[in-house]
Parts: structure tokens; C-alpha cells; sequence
């Protein structure tokens, strides 16, 4: 067994567990950003998430909506052919990443409007906070993580460095660093 290692950095949304191939452990604590949401119009609102399903399509930029309370199946525009797929119901965001793009597309899913970040390497795993208002982005092998506000669309830190990862997760709100 390798040796655990934990280290704090305040930022936003909870708290990250960062798995490295060394088994080492990196805690990074992210505290909630009460920022306001952009007010928006829309010509169909997907924003109350936990309703729906998104299946991302394996060779275009759509991605499926299924209504889980009907046979309705709609699409939305992500702006990349999507390998993964995050919803915030919180935000009322759709993020996904391409396996060859360095974009993180962020598609608000009550107007329908695309934007995105861009970043220094191209993402191969996504994971939102507990309180949905923020993403980790990941390179695996070259061991960095970029942190998404989704409130604000912007990388808001970034951890670089690290061993090759082999997973993550962030950590339910009641815990913290020490």
C-alpha cells in the first residue's frame, strides 16, 4: 500500500478527493459560491434535471432528453460530439467534454445557450460538486485537474503535478480538512 497524503484548498462547492496511481490522497475543500444565476429566456427548459435523462450520441453533437415521466425524447445542441455528459440541476447546466477537445461545452438547459471553457489539455473526466455548482475537470495521465464555476463558466483553480490519476470524487459537504 502506498502512503496517504492529504492536502486543502479553499475554493468553491465542497469537498475533492483526488486518487493518484501512488495511492496517494489529495483533498482539496471548495466552499460554496452564492453567486447569481444570469437571467434567461427559453424555448424549452430542461432545468428541473432530475426529470430528465441525457444521453450523449456517440458520433454527433447532440444529446438526447428523455422525459422520465413520458415517452418524450427531444435534443439538445452541446457543440461537442460529448464522451461524457454532466447535468446541475442547481445551475441549470449541461456540461460535456469531447476525447479530443480541449473545450468544456456548458449548455444552459433552460435557454438552450452554448458557451464553454478552454483549457490548457483536453479533459477525459468530468465530475460535479455535491452542490452542483462547480466541475472538476481531469487529464488522468498528466495528473491535472481544473476546476469549472459553473455559475460564472470560468475555471476558477487548477491543480497540476500530480501522478497519473486514476480516479476522483468529491466528498459529501459535511466533512472538512484539518
Amino acid at each position: 500500500m502506498g502512503r496517504t497524503e492529504a492536502a486543502c484548498i479553499k475554493k468553491a462547492g465542497g469537498l475533492l478527493a483526488i486518487f493518484v496511481a501512488t495511492a496517494a490522497i489529495v483533498v482539496v475543500e471548495l466552499p460554496h459560491d452564492p453567486a447569481a444565476l444570469p437571467a434567461s429566456v427559453a424555448t424549452q427548459d430542461f432545468s428541473a434535471a432530475q426529470r430528465y435523462i441525457f444521453v450523449p450520441s456517440r458520433s454527433t453533437t447532440a444529446v438526447a432528453v428523455i422525459e422520465k415521466d413520458g415517452d418524450k425524447v427531444v435534443g439538445i445542441e452541446s457543440g461537442v460530439v460529448p464522451v461524457q455528459v454532466i447535468a446541475s440541476e442547481s445551475v441549470g447546466k449541461l456540461v460535456t467534454i469531447d476525447a479530443s477537445s480541449r473545450r468544456i461545452s456548458i449548455v444552459d438547459l433552460k435557454s438552450g445557450a452554448k458557451n464553454g471553457v478552454d483549457l490548457n489539455f483536453v479533459p477525459q473526466r468530468l465530475l460535479n460538486s455535491a452542490d452542483g455548482n462547480l466541475v472538476a475537470a481531469a487529464d488522468l495521465a498528466g495528473g491535472t485537474v481544473a476546476f469549472i464555476e459553473l455559475v460564472r463558466e470560468r475555471e476558477v483553480s487548477r491543480i497540476a503535478g500530480l501522478p497519473a490519476i486514476r480516479d476522483l470524487l468529491f466528498a459529501p459537504m459535511e466533512h472538512s480538512c484539518t
